[in-house]
This record gives structure tokens, sequence and C-alpha cells, in this order.
């Protein structure tokens, strides 16, 4: 779910919720650090938004700390969201979101744009 936007200067977390089978983006934020509080709030307005029942929906992500944490982990139980955990060292668990990223990264992002 989570990566970094990088410029020469700077590097932001990105959060990104992208359906894996219609390949659409459902959420996503750029904010200035990386914690799971911020991770929980996307999910959950998330799930609100969409109509998300319980057990409707696997969220797979990375193995950061944000998306392990055991506040997160309640937060998917309770809202019925099942979690999947990329296999350490596997950088093609999420080829579609691996992709999203790389093509981010390789552009050339200008500072100027996010100011």
């Amino acid at each position: 779910m989570g990566h970094h936007l990088s410029t020469c200067y700077y590097s932001w977390p990105l959060y990104l919720l992208l359906d894996i089978f219609s390949r659409k983006i459902d959420g996503w934020q750029v904010y200035e650090v990386e914690n799971s509080l911020l991770a929980i709030e996307i999910i959950k307005d998330l799930c609100y938004r969409e109509g998300i029942k319980p057990n409707q929906v696997i969220l797979h992500s990375d193995n950061g700390g944000p998306m392990k944490g055991a506040t997160m982990l309640a937060t998917l139980q309770g809202l019925g969201v099942m979690p999947s955990f990329s296999r350490p060292a596997v950088s093609n668990d999420s080829p579609y979101s691996e992709s999203l990223f790389k093509t981010l990264v390789s552009s050339k992002l200008s500072t100027k744009a996010f100011y």
C-alpha cells in the first residue's frame, strides 16, 4: 500500500489503494510522514465511501510497520477486512501497484508541481 514519491530534494510517503481486478485506484494520499494512524484513516474512509461490507475485501500490503502494527490489524478486523502481506524480499507480489510505483519514480517529478 505504501511507497515514497521522491524528487531530488524530498521524499513523501504515498498510500495507494488499488483494486487489482479492475486496476481502479480507489484511494490515495501523500503525507509528510508515514504512520499507521494516517493509513487507518484512509482505509476507514475508503470502506465508508465504497460501502465495503465485512469479509468483502482483502487488503494486500507491503511489510511496512504502519501496515503490520497492532492498531492497524485491530482496525482491519473491526472493519471485516482481511490483511495479506507481501513475502519478504519478493518484489512481484503486487505487480500492478509495483508497476505504477516504478512509473511514478521514473517520471521526472518537479518539486514545483507540489507547491
